[in-house]
């Protein structure tokens, strides 16, 4: 008796011994599991956060591009590409107004115009300003490319957005009637344009020449707030439509030529933007109702994307180019059309092509492209702030620790492990060998669902059963077939199934019909529950059919229940969701 008294002591001894380690073991593996997921948690979070910086953090620095062009201008007012030859005579060339031009654009685009001699440069464009009387005895006036040279449509063009640029469109030396009178001279009876500083075309009309005068006229009209006449507008409107090329659906150089640049398209766009003088709603609605749009983009789409995402100048040439992407960004955005393009993309190409800080290309003209591409497509000039490591906290004992505690304890409760774990086996064979499931979804069918209710009821513990019908099923098999209705029930399972937890039963009821029998569950969490899946269901796309919706019903077991009851209950919450409009959960106590 005293032996088995002792021995009966000891096993409540070994008992609580094997209690505590168990419990030490637990709150060690808690603990260390808890800082652990933690500090795994923490630093998910930072690489998600520093992935998320790398990915977003595109910007640019206009200020380098502003400095990158300042040490480019010469003392006389131009502007050269190489800083190290700025004062070379051959740098005083023929091109130099218009990389003055272009210059000069990029920094007012770019609020830098401050940082250049605004004076000398309005003098080195004046110097190119000339009059003379026609024909006819009236004065005309122009610029041109050189002191020694011949008045030309675009040099004038050039002058004139440089000056508009430097507020230097009222200095009292140019006679701006004048210049608009030179211009018009060079108008031909088709409406077009010649110029003579293009003899490659010798008088005849050209979209290059057209949109050079036009941008130059609509300057003017702009500066002395003055309208084009209809008849001049009409004239000009009939000479545009005569470019199109219906093979190529886009507007060629000449009349009768095939339509294979994409500065065409941009030309007769900012050629019919500059025929209006208005606000830009109104000059963007002038253009769109003359302008082939639809057929333009797709144009554009089919012919000028290339596989870098920006735009090429000649058509299935794939080989980008920063003036064709500048230009066909230009027209997107004065058209407020910017979301029918790939932007990332061409950001992305823009600064691929940064040869240094604030240098885009290795010139002027490429610099002035993408500048402009990028202040249209609004990129941030801020770089994000890196994001910083956590602090990640420290573990001060080896991971091993707990599971030698629980080595321990397992020793002493084997036995009782191992028997509660064969009365747990038995009852699952005796519950799964009742099971039957349904062909169609592989949920449990509704003698499973009975047959669990009745293994949980007799615990006297707290059920809850949610009913869940699809809305308007019968127009998915009549509209689009049963075999995608068999389709949409199967999606529902899974996205059902995923979302209860592993001790909820989910059924097939019938039909287009669920239930989810929820053990231990009281009416609160059972319509959480409830809220929950109708919101999946609702968010989740289907395959063919889009969306759908489900209405659900729930109800919670009272004392003395029965399963009838409780599903007479649930049934008819189901039926009010139907009749309050469907997509939607209601509860009956």
């Amino acid at each position: 008796m005293i032996a088995s008294t002792h021995k009966q002591v000891g096993f409540i001894y070994l008992i609580a011994l094997a209690i505590i380690a168990l419990v030490m073991g637990i709150a060690l593996h808690y603990h260390y599991q808890s800082t652990l997921q933690v500090n795994q948690q923490l630093d998910k979070q930072y690489q998600e956060r520093l992935a998320e910086y790398h990915k977003n953090n595109i910007y640019y620095e206009p200020q380098k591009t502003i400095d990158w062009l300042a040490i480019r201008q010469n003392a006389k007012g131009y502007f050269v590409t190489n800083p190290d030859l700025i004062n070379e005579p051959s740098q005083l060339n023929a091109n130099s107004l218009r990389a003055t031009r272009y210059a000069v654009s990029t920094l007012q685009e770019l609020q830098g115009l401050s940082a250049i001699n605004t004076q000398a440069t309005s003098e080195f464009v004046l110097e190119r300003y000339q009059e003379y009387q026609d024909s006819n005895g009236q004065l005309v006036a122009g610029f041109a490319t050189q002191l020694d040279q011949p008045l030309g449509i675009r040099p004038t063009m050039d002058a004139l957005l440089t000056l508009n640029a430097l507020n230097s469109l009222d200095n009292p030396n140019i006679n701006l009637d004048a210049v608009k009178r030179f211009i018009l001279q060079h108008q031909n009876a088709d409406g077009g344009f010649w110029d003579p500083h293009y003899p490659k075309y010798q008088q005849r009309s050209c979209l290059k020449c057209s949109s050079f005068a036009m941008r130059a006229l609509g300057i003017i009209q702009a500066h002395t707030q003055q309208q084009f006449d209809s008849t001049f507008q009409y004239q000009f409107i009939t000479y545009i439509d005569s470019l199109w090329d219906k093979n190529n659906q886009s507007y060629a150089e000449e009349q009768g030529s095939v339509a294979d640049d994409s500065y065409d398209i941009f030309r007769a766009f900012i050629s019919l933007w500059h025929l209006k003088n208005a606000t830009a709603t109104e000059q963007n609605s002038f253009a769109l109702n003359h302008l082939n749009i639809v057929d333009i983009q797709n144009t554009i789409k089919q012919k000028f994307v290339t596989d870098a995402g920006a735009y090429s100048r000649k058509i299935d040439s794939n080989q980008a180019s920063m003036k064709a992407t500048h230009l066909l960004v230009w027209m997107y955005w004065r058209l407020g059309l910017l979301e029918q393009i790939d932007q990332q993309a061409i950001i992305q190409y823009v600064l691929s092509n940064q040869s240094a800080p604030g240098e885009y290309g290795g010139d002027i003209y490429n610099t002035y492209s993408a500048t402009g591409i990028l202040n249209k497509l609004q990129v941030s000039t801020v770089p994000l702030k890196k994001p910083k490591a956590p602090q990640l906290a420290d573990l001060t004992y080896p991971d091993f620790l707990p599971y030698l505690l629980y080595l321990l304890a397992s020793l002493l409760l084997m036995f009782y492990y191992l028997n509660h774990k064969k009365q747990l086996e038995n009852k699952t064979i005796v519950l799964e060998s009742k099971v039957n499931k349904d062909k169609l979804t592989g949920l449990f069918n509704r003698e499973y669902l009975e047959n669990a209710y009745q293994y949980h009821s007799a615990s006297g513990e707290k059920l809850s059963l949610i009913l869940i019908d699809v809305d308007f099923f019968k127009n998915i098999n009549d509209n689009f077939g049963h075999l995608t209705g068999d389709y949409v029930l199967q999606e529902l399972a899974k996205l059902i199934g995923h979302n209860i937890r592993k001790t909820d039963v989910l059924a097939r009821w019938g039909g287009e019909e669920f239930a989810i029998l929820c053990p231990a569950t009281v009416s609160g969490p059972a319509k959480i529950l409830a809220e929950k899946l109708r919101t999946l269901i609702h968010d989740k796309t289907f395959d063919t059919i889009g969306n759908i919706t489900c209405s659900f019903g729930v109800s919670t077991s009272h004392e003395d229940d029965s399963l009838e009851s409780l599903f007479w209950r649930a049934d008819k919450a189901l039926y009010q969701s139907k009749k309050n409009g469907r997509n939607q959960v209601t509860f009956m106590s």
